[in-house]
């Protein structure tokens, strides 16, 4: 219930979005800038679906996450709920990371563990790789189980995956 409030979710119980869980996305000042609203029911056929007008291109869920300077690694996911599970400590890029998340994620001072979905591990062991060639230190690979996603593994196990692969500074499997 406390991640609930602090994240500021939603649910939409009638009209165009009914059924989804309404995620906000605030802006640097902390203002709306658009929502990402997944749906519940068991495999539907468009599962997220983002506000009209919102550019998701350099902006995260929880995005304050990635503008903290904290010693505690952020935990880059691909979805916003994979990143509910490791709240405050995670930032989800809304899909597969951006152009202009990459950019932002290059100027993140605290340790970064990228942990994409299973599927998508070649991706962010790539992502870990681009960010140390830019300059960024601190950036580590977790490579998930196949067809696994952050939201459905035991948080203590995924917790010590990220403080093994910032203590030894390297890339690390689940």
């Amino acid at each position: 219930m406390e991640v609930t409030q602090q994240a500021g979710l939603g649910f939409a119980r009638m009209g165009e979005h009914q059924g989804r869980i309404i995620m906000p996305i605030p802006g640097p000042r902390g203002d709306w800038i658009g929502w990402v609203g997944r749906d519940t029911r068991p495999k539907p056929w468009i599962p997220y679906w983002t506000a009209k007008g919102m550019d998701r291109r350099s902006v995260f869920f929880n995005d304050a996450a990635v503008r903290e300077d904290r010693s505690f690694p952020l935990i880059l996911t691909e979805g916003p709920l994979d990143v509910l599970r490791h709240w405050p400590h995670a930032a989800g890029c809304l899909g597969k990371p951006a152009k202009g998340q990459i950019a932002r994620l290059a100027k993140v001072k605290r340790p970064i563990v990228v942990a994409l979905d299973g599927d998508a591990w070649r991706a962010g062991l790539g992502l870990a790789r681009a960010l140390r060639v830019r300059g960024s230190p601190k950036v580590w690979a977790l490579r998930l189980p196949p067809k696994r996603d952050l939201d459905d593994l035991d948080v203590g196990e995924v917790r010590a995956a990220v403080d093994y692969a910032v203590k030894n500074e390297t890339d690390t499997v689940l």
